[in-house]
């Protein structure tokens, strides 16, 4: 290999490397961020061009120096290419394009301050560049229009997987300095590689021009410009339609559309933020600080981390309860009084039961409410049976009388629907707690519950038949940080057990 075409290359993801930005003898990559000696760079290229010839040795005839391919006639070459190379080729290539698309089913973009380690890979970007480095060396064998092709589809395809393989290591690393506008200009050269991505996957140039946006917005926000992070993010909402559109439309392609959903429930929540500090200018440092507060509690909870649908509901649950506190914009409250508004999941309950004995048994469907603790996992393990109002507990209406004869009208006796018909829609006059939960966590806390009194309670085991929980939004309850949790005067017995840690819950009040 007398004139290689390698680059200088990182010694950490394979990324080429700009000699000529070294700082003394120091360089670091654009692309993961890592910096290194250029002496540790160089053998490094060194270990590359040895790999690469023992792959071209295996690949390419005896005797033949495919760097002076010029010279070499051409139809030779093409035989070399047809016979030799191109198998070869193509096995890496359909391997590489299946792994990446089954990354790109996941969402490549997180909120700021969190990491996500919820993305899986197949591959490690230095792989996938040495790959790269590869199907350059033999580009001279291409002769036709179609082998010309076969080159540039699994060059571009490389230098996109790699790049986004770089950038999962970002979504991991909150330590790494820069991350966000590492994986910014990643998305933009993924983007921007060649041609042959939005032919094999239509729609994925937009998408990653989208995330660039996005995790530009994301390193904007944490610089404390949450305006501009808004309106950037706001910029890449047309991008992930157009992307969805066409995604839709291909087969190679339908595989994004759940990442799709997800990154864009990510862009809209920082449209949120941005909204926020449009409404009040001057409150911008407030407002980043209490974000990242929260994030280090979400962070804790790998589910809540890794799932951008449920980042988005507690954007929006948080921007909600700052437009109650500036007056602008109402919250649902129970009536009672206390020192901080604790947020709460309305659960519809309806539900069938069995009541009577012998030739007087029926069924009966009830309509009942539960409230779920919304932050109750904070602080503690995420114990959803004891985060929920225990209306089974405090059932049950009719004796045992009652029960032989079918005249039962419930096996639940909470009352919630009594305190919920006297809610108001109303301003926060004390510092509200934003909720760190979603509706689909409100369904498992309310379901487990359910299941946890099915086993506990015989007589409910016994009778309870159908039950299908259906959340209904939040409410927040005034109450007071005592000890372990908090009280609720309004809810009297039906307290939850669990509500959370009123140390760490207090200190994110809004």
């Amino acid at each position: 290999m007398a004139a290689s075409m390698v680059a200088l290359r990182c010694q950490y993801c394979g990324a080429t490397l700009d000699a000529a930005a070294a700082s003394g003898d120091t360089v670091v990559c654009k692309s993961c961020g890592t910096a290194q000696r250029l002496m540790d760079a160089r053998k490094y290229l060194d270990q590359v061009k040895l790999e690469i010839a023992d792959w071209l040795r295996k690949a390419v005839p005896l005797g033949m120096d495919i760097s002076q391919g010029a010279t070499i006639d051409p139809v030779a070459r093409h035989g070399v290419f047809i016979n030799n190379v191109k198998p070869r080729l193509d096995t890496e290539t359909t391997e590489y394009r299946f792994n990446m698309s089954s990354l790109l089913a996941q969402p490549l973009v997180t909120m700021p301050f969190l990491v996500n380690e919820q993305v899986t890979q197949s591959n490690q970007p230095k792989e996938v560049f040495l790959f790269q480095a590869k199907v350059q060396e033999v580009s001279a064998l291409a002769v036709s229009g179609e082998a010309k092709k076969d080159i540039v589809d699994a060059s571009g395809l490389a230098v996109t997987y790699a790049y986004l393989l770089n950038n999962v290591g970002l979504l991991r690393d909150p330590q790494k300095p820069d991350r966000f506008g590492l994986m910014g200009q990643n998305f933009t050269a993924a983007a921007q590689s060649n041609q042959a991505i939005a032919a094999m996957f239509p729609g994925l140039p937009e998408r990653l021009q989208a995330n660039s946006l996005v995790a530009v917005s994301a390193d904007l926000f944490m610089s404390g410009r949450v305006d501009e992070a808004g309106r950037k993010a706001h910029q890449a909402i047309a991008l992930y339609e157009s992307a969805t559109a066409q995604a839709s439309q291909s087969m190679s392609s339908a595989i994004m559309l759940e990442g799709l959903k997800q990154e864009r429930h990510i862009a809209d929540a920082l449209v949120t933020l941005g909204s926020e500090s449009q409404a009040n200018p001057t409150d911008d440092a407030r407002l980043v600080t209490q974000v990242q507060a929260m994030a280090r509690v979400v962070q804790q909870y790998p589910h809540l981390a890794g799932d951008p649908s449920r980042l988005h509901a507690i954007t929006r649950g948080y921007a909600g309860l700052r437009a109650a506190r500036r007056s602008q914009t109402p919250v649902r409250v129970l009536p009672g009084a206390g020192s901080v508004f604790y947020p709460f999941w309305v659960v519809d309950l309806k539900y069938s039961f069995t009541t009577g004995a012998l030739w007087a048994k029926k069924g009966k469907e009830v309509s009942e409410y539960l409230l779920v603790a919304a932050n109750a996992f904070v602080g503690g393990a995420w114990n959803s049976a004891e985060a929920v109002t225990d209306v089974f507990s405090a059932r049950i209406q009719g004796g045992l009388f009652d029960g032989l004869t079918g005249k039962e009208t419930s096996i639940s006796g909470g009352g919630i629907a009594s305190l919920l018909s006297q809610s108001t829609n109303a301003y926060l006059n004390v510092p509200g707690i934003p909720p760190l939960t979603s509706e689909p966590d409100a369904t498992e806390m309310a379901t487990a519950y359910l299941n946890a009194s099915i086993m506990s309670d015989p007589r409910v085991r016994q009778k309870l038949r159908l039950s299908a929980p259906r959340v209904a939004g939040i409410v927040y309850a005034a109450g007071v940080a005592n000890g372990g949790g908090f009280g609720f005067s309004q809810l009297g017995t039906l307290s939850p057990r669990v509500t959370g840690d009123p140390r760490v819950l207090t200190g994110l009040g809004v």
